[in-house]
């Protein structure tokens, strides 16, 4: 694949790529080799992502595979001061600056029109963060930025998920499978609205369908608070499977699941303190939410 990439240069402007895998399979990789090949054929390259998270690890590790060569990589997203960022547009826009790093939360909108015509004909986007294939279909045009599916096609880092009717989609596959004892399905999103509206109430209802964690965008305190009090009350405790996590970055793992631990706490601590449960039993829901049920759903044992 990568040592493909110089012959379809011609057709970036014109198609968009889309190269899909789970955690691990190597999708970053291919970015950097691609990146890399970009530069040397004198091309500038804007790596896109979605939060300043995952800006700050792909400059690192962009930065890291880049030392030994006469590449330099930049960043921009909120990490970064104002000045540095000017100062960052201003040496990508002279073309000091090969890679760029770019976070477009709709919050950090760094890149206006100005800054993309700087690459003018020698531009190359990627995102190598959108990258679940069952998550492609339901990513839209970026809102934040006017123009660009127009300017750029699909697929270029300017989407936001759209809300999906869960109901009528799932439907074939839970009439077929649904009540199946055998058959375990573990379903994710990013549109929090369906949560309580559609996911919990047929997870309540459907023996084989389970509820995954919050990810993506929603990994934090307040995305992991706000799916607890979406989908207790109908889907219940033991129609989840606890959290499971798929970041590259291998030592904010444990610092995800505690946070997740401590949320989970905190939310049984309330119930608890309004006479809602028992002490006993918010110990054993905090267990089997931390540990027991995403062995039971991943079937571990």
């Amino acid at each position: 694949m990568v040592k493909s990439l110089p012959e379809r240069y011609p057709l970036f402007d014109k198609l968009g790529k889309s190269f899909c895998g789970d955690a691990g399979f190597g999708k970053t990789e291919v970015a950097i080799r691609s990146a890399f090949r970009a530069v040397m054929d004198g091309k500038q390259v804007a790596v896109l992502v979605p939060t300043t998270v995952l800006a700050e690890q792909h400059y690192l590790t962009f930065s890291q595979r880049m030392a030994d060569y006469p590449v330099t990589v930049e960043m921009l997203s909120r990490f970064r001061s104002p000045a540095q960022q000017k100062a960052a547009i201003e040496r990508l826009q002279s073309g000091e600056v090969d890679i760029v790093i770019s976070c477009l939360n709709k919050n950090v909108i760094l890149f206006g029109a100005d800054e993309f015509a700087a690459f003018g004909p020698r531009k190359i986007f990627m995102n190598v963060s959108i990258a679940p294939s069952h998550e492609i279909a339901a990513l839209q045009d970026w809102l934040g930025l006017p123009g660009m599916l127009k300017t750029f096609g699909r697929d270029k880092g300017f989407d936001i998920p759209t809300r999906t009717d869960y109901v009528s989609a799932l439907k074939p596959l839970l009439d077929a499978v649904g009540t199946n004892p055998n058959v375990t399905v573990v379903l994710f999103t990013l549109d929090e609205s369906a949560y309580a509206r559609e996911l919990a109430p047929l997870a309540g209802v459907y023996p084989a369908l389970r509820l995954g964690p919050p990810w993506w965008f929603h990994d934090s305190p307040e995305g992991m608070r706000r799916f607890r009090e979406l989908t207790t009350e109908t889907a219940g405790f033991y129609n989840t499977v606890g959290f499971n996590d798929d970041t590259r970055a291998l030592l904010s793992i444990p610092a995800r699941h505690d946070v997740w631990r401590r949320e989970v706490a905190r939310f049984l601590g309330t119930f608890v303190a309004e006479h809602r449960l028992s002490a006993s039993s918010a110990a054993e829901i905090a267990r089997q939410l931390a540990y027991d049920a995403a062995k039971l759903a991943y079937r571990l044992d």
